[in-house]
């Protein structure tokens, strides 16, 4: 059944587990809005490595939709959240999606 949280960090996680499981179901127009929503959701919050990992989700599938201007603009703010957190294996796949965006777009 749906779970229903009690709670605003829980409901910040379930929206983004929503957003993994549309993904992994190659539903990418439905997991791109969904992390949308958890990005915004996280940094309301204040929860910087989830709002880093939800725009990457969010790049992941505008990339994979071929909107790579969009995709490159909403990784480059993953980018900054996981440079300013030390996050390395992120920034490495941060780095390599936004290659992938800005080579295909030029």
């Amino acid at each position: 059944g749906h779970l229903s949280p009690r709670f605003p960090y829980a409901e910040h996680a379930l929206v983004a587990m929503d957003a993994a499981l549309a993904e992994a179901r190659g539903q990418s127009q439905t997991a791109a809005d969904a992390y949308a929503d958890a990005a915004i959701r996280w940094e309301g919050f204040g929860v910087l490595p989830e709002q880093g990992f939800a725009l990457l989700g969010q790049g992941r599938c505008l990339l994979e939709l071929s909107r790579r201007v969009e995709s490159a603009e909403v990784l480059q703010r993953a980018r900054e959240i996981f440079t300013r957190c030390g996050m390395g294996p992120a920034l490495e796949e941060t780095d390599a999606l936004l290659a992938k965006a800005t080579a295909l777009s030029s």
